[in-house]
């Protein structure tokens, strides 16, 4: 099945992977995805309470994203989005604090990393490739918009 075809199934579901990469020129399908699972979060959390959204500089403060992705809810499952990580000017030790997170996610939370160009020699990308190839029941999707 298809990246696009597997997150639209989880979508109609509404049983979502722990971690998912994002990436790609066409930012209007992954903010037309994000919304449909920010609705899946807001269904059982109207508050928003549950969702929590990194972007600009706080992408560098890989410590507190990790933090919340690793921290469970008392009441629901937590979205995590990382709007605009930067595989390039990202700090390695940033990195790879979050590509050893990525090797064993937190299944209750949903972890989402949005990225114009993602940098697949990076150990990050290749962590999660990696793990959807090896696992029957993937924990991770990589979504890329690019024809």
């Amino acid at each position: 099945m298809r990246p696009r075809e597997t997150l639209q199934k989880e979508l109609d579901q509404g049983n979502l992977a722990p971690l998912h990469l994002w990436y790609g020129e066409d930012r209007y399908s992954m903010i037309e995805a994000l919304k449909q699972v920010k609705q899946i979060f807001l269904e059982n959390d109207p508050s928003g309470s549950a969702i929590e959204i990194y972007t600009g500089k706080d992408v560098q403060r890989y410590s507190d994203i990790i933090a919340a992705a690793q921290t469970p809810s008392f009441f629901a499952r937590r979205l995590v989005v990382v709007d605009g990580l930067d595989f390039e000017k990202s700090e390695a030790e940033g990195l790879e604090a979050l590509t050893a997170y990525c090797q064993d996610p937190n299944p209750d939370n949903c972890l989402v990393m949005l990225a114009g160009k993602v940098n697949r020699t990076r150990k990050l990308y290749k962590a999660m490739s990696r793990q959807g190839q090896d696992n029957q029941r993937s924990n991770q999707s990589i979504f890329c918009t690019t024809s």
